[in-house]
């Protein structure tokens, strides 16, 4: 399956594309369809399958991508239909906020803040809606693992440690804004460990960069700051509301 996007990152057809060594034969099988798009967000981001009332547009190797990443182009493209400058990396900090903050979080409230702006009689909000409710069952069915498999959705290794940090650091901006917007916004009243790490999440937020020495460091120490958010952000779930977290096993805190 491929499209033709031009320079300008606008889709100018929807195409049905049969691989043979690497090459595609495109036969014309719709409409002209547009689908406006950012051209950076093209170049940024591996495009992936979008199923639009049964046909299946941009997609782009889609064997090469991790699952992360591609959900992070999923909602990427997704937030492009509410225009605004959040990224996918934001975004599921935001809803991991969400719920931590309130603890019960449906679907319809999750999709009220995310997408209060789109219309579901247009195709493309409809996949947009679509994506962002599969972010919230993913996001919710981590949450909730009793063997905590909660994961944040960031890009994978193949990219450089400092583009991982930069990543990192925008999942946390976008966990405070949820704490806020789910009404937690003074962290003295934060119990328990809970209000420790989310002054250390602050202070990673704002970092916005970090001296690197280059090598295998960066990378463990990476994996130590990421290890720390992810079971940080676990334990304030419990914390906060102990009822609804799974039970805390084997959380560790460095």
């Amino acid at each position: 399956m491929c499209a033709i996007v031009g320079s300008n990152g606008i889709v100018s057809g929807h195409y049905r594309a049969a691989e043979n060594s690497g090459q595609c034969r495109l036969t014309w099988v719709v409409g002209i369809l547009v689908l406006a798009l950012h051209a950076e967000k093209i170049a940024e981001r591996p495009p992936v399958v979008l199923t639009l009332d049964g046909y299946q547009v941009l997609t782009w190797k889609k064997d090469d991508m991790s699952k992360a990443d591609e959900m992070i182009a999923r909602v990427d493209m997704a937030l492009e239909q509410v225009e605004t400058e959040m990224e996918a990396e934001e975004c599921h900090g935001t809803l991991t906020g969400l719920f931590c903050a309130k603890g019960e979080l449906t679907a319809e409230e999750w999709l009220k803040y995310i997408g209060h702006a789109l219309d579901p009689a247009d195709l493309l909000a409809r996949e947009a809606i679509e994506t962002f409710r599969t972010l919230y069952d993913e996001t919710r069915k981590g949450l909730n693992d009793a063997v905590l498999d909660f994961q944040l959705l960031l890009p994978g290794d193949e990219i450089s440690v400092e583009e991982r940090i930069e990543s990192l650091g925008e999942w946390v901006q976008g966990f405070l804004l949820g704490l806020s917007a789910g009404g937690v916004t003074e962290l003295e009243k934060i119990p328990g460990d809970s209000g420790e790490i989310v002054r250390d999440l602050v202070e990673i937020a704002r970092a916005g960069s970090y001296e690197l020495e280059g090598g295998e460091e960066d990378e463990s120490s990476f994996n130590e700051l990421l290890e720390y958010v992810r079971t940080g952000v676990l334990l304030i779930n419990e914390e906060m509301h102990p009822s609804k977290a799974p039970p805390r096993t084997d959380v560790t805190l460095h």
